[in-house]
């Protein structure tokens, strides 16, 4: 590749992601959609763009496909920071947003190990673990059941409604556990 293609290719990665980010402030705000609904999006179109690289033609395509899929995935990205911020109460917020930046840290440390691994093996591996990845959070976007768009912060744990499906799914749970251990629920 020519140096010129080389600063083609990151100039339009940029401006796709620049593009995705402005993107994403305007849908998660949208009702309806919110902030699981545009994550669920974003996330089915890096999954989409992800199976479509192996199948493209040339290396217009390739490029494309790949400036999607580092793009795209930006989006819901952005949405991660605000919806996890908004999922804790007030007196927790900001151990749990360090916590999810932990992990995100590390998940960033170890993907070019693991994919230039995966690229020895085979080139399409690296798309098949980015298209996993992708459909993995899509499903824990879709199935996670809080929203937060126009929802008011808590400020302490009390706070925090819980409803009655959840209470009883928690109170089997418990009575599980303390049947495991041979407990008396009761206590």
């Amino acid at each position: 590749m020519k140096v010129d293609e080389a600063y083609s290719t990151i100039l339009i990665s940029v401006l796709v992601e620049i593009s995705s980010v402005i993107l994403m402030m305007f849908v998660m705000d949208i009702e309806g959609v919110g902030r699981r609904g545009s994550m669920a999006i974003g996330f089915l179109l890096t999954w989409l763009a992800a199976c479509l690289v192996p199948i493209s033609q040339d290396m217009m395509q390739f490029i494309a496909l790949n400036s999607a899929i580092k793009g795209i995935v930006e989006g819901p990205f952005t949405a991660i920071y605000i919806y996890a911020g908004e999922l804790f109460p007030s007196t927790h917020r900001g151990t749990a947003v360090a916590v999810c930046n932990s992990f995100g840290r590390i998940a960033a440390m170890g993907a070019p190990m693991i994919l230039m691994a995966a690229y020895h093996v085979h080139a399409w591996l690296v798309y098949a673990i980015f298209g996993c990845a992708a459909f993995v959070a899509l499903l824990a976007s879709a199935l996670f059941n809080r929203e937060t768009l126009g929802k008011e912060l808590y400020m302490y744990v009390d706070e925090i409604q819980i409803g009655e499906d959840e209470k009883s799914l928690l109170e089997e749970g418990r009575h599980r556990v303390f049947e495991h251990l041979g407990l008396n629920p009761k206590i």
